[in-house]
């Protein structure tokens, strides 16, 4: 499988700030994907907008990189995706997104992964922040947004 990196964020965290909560994963997770707390577990996101859902960051602290899932079972730290934040979130491959104009929602299939949406627009959880087409491998990259 091919990684994406190279210019890409080597981080999910972009803005610096940190409002974060630790807990251990329910399955395996990717950072930049959207997750939540359920029985105590983070879980993803799935295709509802959900109020005060997180985002997953890597496994820096242990060597992880932005590419590397989190196995199930293991300590993640999630980062609330407030609005006005900025993130590198997951979406699918292909995708094509243009600053400030291309508005992402929860993806239909892909739990955690956003996709783009052209309404309706209560669905809407982020914003991309940047030009970008997403390559077509492999099946999740990562864009920079603002939550919404």
């Amino acid at each position: 499988m091919a990684k994406v990196m190279g210019n890409r964020p080597h981080r999910v965290n972009l803005d610096g700030k940190s409002c974060t909560e630790v807990g251990v994963s329910d399955s395996a997770l990717m950072p930049g994907s959207f997750v939540y707390f359920d029985a105590g577990k983070w879980v993803n996101v799935t295709t509802t907008k959900r109020p005060l859902p997180f985002v997953v960051q890597c496994e820096d602290h242990v060597g992880g990189s932005i590419l590397d899932p989190i196995e199930a079972g293991e300590s993640v730290t999630g980062d609330r995706a407030e609005p006005g934040r900025v993130f590198a979130v997951l979406v699918p491959a292909g995708t094509v997104v243009k600053a400030n104009e291309t508005l992402l929602k929860m993806h239909a299939t892909l739990p955690g992964v956003l996709d783009v949406t052209a309404g309706p627009f209560d669905d809407v959880v982020a914003m991309a922040i940047e030009d970008y087409t997403v390559p077509a491998s492999p099946a999740t990259a990562h864009i920079k947004a603002r939550i919404v």
